[in-house]
């Protein structure tokens, strides 16, 4: 019944600017964690910014699952 009633709207949903967000931005997502956040940053300052979303899986920290679920949540502007 519960689902019936429910309405998501994508459109609302906050994209974090990968290439100029901080770690005080990145951190608090839910399906990302402090350690995680810290090492995408850092690689960013020490590479340069993220081509696309594919060239987060070079950060040692980030697996597969873990960019699978936050990709919708991130946007990578050139």
């Amino acid at each position: 019944m519960l689902r019936e009633k429910l309405i998501v709207d994508p459109s609302l949903v906050k994209r974090i600017p990968l290439n100029t967000c901080t770690v005080d931005e990145l951190g608090p997502h839910p399906y990302i964690n402090w350690k995680v956040a810290k090492a995408l940053i850092a690689y960013r300052d020490l590479h340069g910014p993220f081509a696309d979303m594919a060239a987060i899986s070079n950060c040692i920290l980030m697996t597969d699952s873990i960019q699978v679920r936050l990709a919708p949540y991130l946007l990578i502007e050139n």
